[in-house]
């Protein structure tokens, strides 16, 4: 009889440390997913900042680029070269 109850305590102790062992890793399997699913997020803003960076940089070369500042300089701010020579239309307002 002591060894039937012994054999049922043991089994009892078996179920309930399996069902902390299933509890546990259900709950952890949920975090990963979380911390998976945030990785994604942060590799998609990466992404992102990283096609801003570039965008970036070539309106940075563009900008800084002799043929667009003599553009600006002619287009916006009216200015011409030293040895060139302006002709104004005496008829025009």
């Amino acid at each position: 009889m002591y060894s039937v109850q012994k054999e049922i305590i043991m089994k009892k102790l078996l179920l309930v440390v399996f069902v902390i062992v299933a509890i546990t890793f259900i709950r952890q399997q949920g975090e990963i997913n979380d911390y998976n699913n945030k990785i994604e997020d942060i590799n998609s803003q990466i992404a992102y900042e990283e096609k801003h960076s570039k965008e970036l940089e070539e309106k940075s070369d563009l900008y800084s680029s002799d043929d667009y500042i003599e553009k600006v300089a002619r287009d916006e701010l009216g200015l011409v070269k030293a040895d060139e020579k302006v002709f104004v239309d005496a008829n025009s307002k």
